[in-house]
């Protein structure tokens, strides 16, 4: 899961293992203690298909990447800039 800022879905990327970091599978559960939100309401975003989630086999995972750019698309125009 997320432990510091560089690990943060957010974070800059800088090297190659940054690159493999973003590349990282996550669970619906771990997106949900990251978002600090019920599995519930990640799973309805992920079935909208707002969020970019994908299923393996029955169960849905999310790119680190994807859910960088989901919490980018929820900030305020202004907030997006930086």
């Amino acid at each position: 899961m997320f432990l510091d800022a560089r690990s943060s879905p957010l974070a800059p990327v800088d090297t190659a293992t940054d690159l493999a970091n973003l590349n990282a599978v996550l669970t619906l559960d771990e997106v949900a203690a990251y978002l600090r939100v019920s599995k519930k309401t990640v799973y309805k975003i992920a079935r909208s298909g707002a969020l970019g989630a994908f299923k393996a086999g029955k169960h849905w995972r999310v790119r680190r990447a994807e859910l960088g750019d989901w919490i980018k698309q929820q900030l305020p125009e202004d907030r997006k800039r930086r």
